[in-house]
């Protein structure tokens, strides 16, 4: 169940990300030319942005990034999830938490 409701996200993202990149208003052009005051400039925007992002990415990033960092092995993060668990304020009554998590 929790792969389809993140399957409907991505899809829903994608699809509502195309949506406010289409103009406001209609006609965009006419018989001499663009009408600018009729253009959504958020695609013009994501589309240099991309451009920008990717030439910087290709020039430097992609050989600085060495991926994500490990922060310590699994008994010590079992730990402190269990002391935050502890000193979180928003238990509610009667839920339990798991038999395999400390408490």
């Amino acid at each position: 169940m929790e792969q389809a409701i993140g399957w409907i996200a991505v899809i829903w993202v994608a699809f509502i990300s195309v949506l406010f990149l289409l103009p406001q208003t209609t006609p965009v052009s006419d018989s001499n030319g663009i009408i600018w005051a009729n253009v959504n400039y958020a695609s013009i925007v994501v589309v240099g942005m991309m451009v920008l992002l990717t030439i910087w990415w290709l020039t430097s990033q992609r050989k600085v990034f060495k991926g994500a960092v490990f922060q310590g092995d699994e008994a010590t993060l079992e730990r402190i999830e269990a002391e935050v668990e502890r000193e979180s304020i928003y238990h509610e009554p009667g839920v339990t938490a798991p038999a395999n998590r400390p408490q």
